[in-house]
Formats: C-alpha cells, sequence, structure tokens
C-alpha cells in the first residue's frame, strides 16, 4: 500500500479544511480506500471497494473515530456504501502515528493501523489533515468526553 502521485504539481497544502483518507485491505481480494477532503464549504468523497471480485466506487462513508488530546486518531470505525448498493464496515486501530508537519499552516496525522474489514484482519492506514493553528487551539481546550466543549457533538466512536 503506497500513495503520493505527484504527477499533477505542487501541492496546495492549506486549501483543504480537513480531510480523511483511509487505505484498508485485507488480502488481495478485499479493499477499501477512500478520501473525504472538505474545500470551500464543500464535501467531496472519492475512493472504492475491491470485494466479492468487484471494484465500485464509494458513494457513502458514515466515519467516526477515537482520538488523543492532540486530536491524533487512535480508533476508526468507517461504514462505506458503493455504487453496487454494498455496505463494508472497516474498524482500526492504530500502533504508529507520525505527525508529518507538510507546511508551516497544515499537519498530516498518519496512522498506520491494524484493521478488520466485514470481521477479516488486515492492515490500513489513515491521514487526517488538520490545519496547524486549529489543532494549537484544540489542544489548549478540554476535549475530554463531557467537556463543554464537547457536550452537544456528536458521538466521536
Amino acid at each position: 500500500m503506497g500513495h503520493r502521485d505527484h504527477s499533477w504539481g505542487t501541492r496546495d497544502w492549506y486549501f483543504s479544511q480537513h480531510w480523511k483518507w483511509l487505505e484498508a485491505q485485507s488480502g488481495p481480494d478485499l479493499v477499501v480506500h477512500f478520501w473525504e477532503v472538505e474545500a470551500l464549504g464543500r464535501k467531496v468523497l472519492r475512493g472504492y471497494v475491491l470485494r466479492d471480485g468487484e471494484m465500485a466506487e464509494v458513494n457513502g462513508v458514515d466515519m467516526s473515530f477515537e482520538h488523543d488530546a492532540r486530536l491524533a486518531h487512535t480508533a476508526v470505525l468507517a461504514d462505506v456504501r458503493d455504487e453496487l448498493g454494498r455496505s463494508t464496515r472497516v474498524e482500526g486501530r492504530t500502533f504508529a502515528l507520525y505527525p508529518f508537519v507538510v507546511s508551516p499552516q497544515v499537519m498530516l496525522n498518519e496512522g498506520s493501523m491494524s484493521v478488520t474489514i466485514d470481521g477479516k484482519p488486515g492492515v490500513g492506514h489513515v491521514e487526517m489533515c488538520w490545519p496547524s493553528a486549529y489543532l494549537e487551539h484544540v489542544c489548549t481546550r478540554d476535549i475530554s468526553a463531557g467537556s463543554p466543549v464537547i457536550r452537544g457533538l456528536p458521538s466521536a466512536g
């Protein structure tokens, strides 16, 4: 597993407000890959599921995650829907995390994970993009469950 295509030129890392990128596989015939990005007040989703011998475009994702005080993801749960009408569940737990500062304005939390895809064990990687100023602000607040900042938000996990 490896993706970092630079064929389309230099990235403007600060253009997006946030993204979640997940790639996971459980053997050669069970793969989930999606990228959900928020930019210009819009949410864009791209990806695919390879399962049961058929590849299909992702058309919906419900993803939640657990995190530490730095907003670094420690676990994820993603229910992924594709154009063939299938639903695939990916659950993962981070075993290695690298905070990748790609520019002064942007931090990518890179997390390698042990995953299950519909209960079948595998490996995966989740990258979450955050504006550095936002992370600096969040790290000065209590973001534990039940805190005034978190109260009223949907559950993180």
